[in-house]
């Protein structure tokens, strides 16, 4: 993963700058572009760095939930694929032998 050159802090102190000079100085002082300025405005809003801090803890939160619930679902795909599996395998066998199944159930119920 990429890392980050700016902390939460420092772009929360880039973004708090006043409006009118803040993206030429920053631009200058910080050696930020304007773009990147610009996208944090549009992503981060007016958050300060404890809020930009929360927002990508909630964002990675968000993303390993999401993992999680994709391997969970595609164990329940997997199980519910098997026992689809099983129960044709059964059925196979039911319809091609079954009189020797209930003879051997009806030996079996003789026997005991």
């Amino acid at each position: 993963m990429r890392q980050h050159r700016f902390s939460e802090e420092q772009m929360g102190a880039i973004l708090s700058e006043p409006d009118l000079g803040a993206v030429v100085e920053a631009e200058r002082n910080r050696n930020v572009s304007a773009q990147t300025i610009y996208i944090w405005r549009r992503k981060f809003g007016v958050l300060d760095a404890d809020g930009v801090k929360r927002l990508r803890e909630l964002e990675s939160e968000s993303t390993r939930l999401k993992r999680m619930l994709a391997e969970h679902e595609m164990a329940i795909d997997t199980l519910k694929e098997i026992n689809r599996r099983k129960s044709l395998a059964r059925r196979c066998v039911e319809r091609r032998w079954p009189r020797q199944l209930s003879g051997v159930v009806r030996s079996d119920a003789r026997a005991s």
